[in-house]
């Protein structure tokens, strides 16, 4: 009688130490061959190659003669020996042609002001001519967002004024101040602004002889039952001084605001 098969190994049951399910196996084929050896000899020899051109190199430059180089097209050049003196250097340009100084001070007194009889505008405007970070961020489509970006670009401080005027129109201008300890931000805050400006409807203009200034205009009509339709004109106006960036927004139910809009921007230019 031949001896009973051995039992089959046990199978672990499936759970926490199943069994992982098998790979997938290569096709046979042509057994791979071995680099490593071959792989080392070559690199010991481009070693060698370049250790010994660079040694040749440099015997062979050492034996040579130094190349004189080629005079100067100019001469007589002369070392001043000392600074040039203050009335040699360029005078500083004043104070209204400097574009890019920085603004010091109560930013609240560079602020245009409300015209005569004008009262208050019902929305937020911070507190005392001041908007803190988050009330300013409040503004943006992405408020979340937009703090976090005002908070590394480092703006300093946003001074504000809101008005409605006797003809019907609705003024807010702000005033936003960046630190530019480390790069100059106004520029891109403007730009972010203008490229949110581009849309159906809206149509800007850069304000005549002023650089880094621009206005833009647009309306909506809104038509309901049972309600008389209305248009709402709405304006803007972005520029840029030094480390300040201009915001103006208007809202206008009886005409549109280009020309307010414009003189009211020159008028605070000039203030900045």
């Amino acid at each position: 009688m031949h001896p009973a098969p051995p039992p089959p190994p046990p199978q672990p049951s499936a759970g926490v130490f199943a069994v992982p399910p098998p790979q997938e196996v290569a096709p046979p084929g042509r057994p791979p061959r071995r680099w490593g050896r071959t792989t080392a000899l070559l690199a010991t020899a481009l070693l060698l190659g370049i250790t010994g051109g660079t040694a040749v190199g440099y015997t062979v430059q050492a034996d040579r003669d130094p190349t004189p180089l080629p005079p100067l097209a100019r001469t007589g050049l002369a070392d001043p020996g000392e600074a040039l003196s203050g009335q040699a250097q360029p005078a500083p340009l004043p104070e209204d042609a400097d574009r890019w100084a920085g603004a010091d001070g109560d930013l609240r007194e560079l602020l245009v002001g409300a015209p005569e009889g004008a009262t208050d505008w019902d929305i937020p405007q911070g507190a005392n001519g001041w908007m803190d970070l988050g009330e300013f961020s409040a503004n943006f489509v992405e408020p979340a967002e937009a703090f976090f970006w005002n908070l590394e670009r480092e703006v300093r401080r946003v001074a504000v004024v809101s008005w409605n005027d006797q003809d019907g129109r609705s003024v807010l201008v702000k005033l936003i101040q960046f630190r530019e300890e480390a790069n100059v931000v106004a520029p891109q805050y403007l730009g972010n602004g203008r490229d949110s400006m581009h849309g159906e409807g809206r149509r800007g203009t850069a304000l005549p002889g002023e650089v880094n200034a621009w206005t833009y205009r647009w309306h909506e009509t809104f038509e309901e039952p049972g309600y008389l339709p209305y248009t709402e004109y709405h304006g803007r106006a972005l520029a840029q001084r030094g480390d300040v960036v201009m915001d103006i927004w208007m809202l206008s139910y009886d005409e549109d605001p280009a020309a307010f809009l414009v003189d009211l921007a020159e008028q605070q230019l000039e203030r900045l």
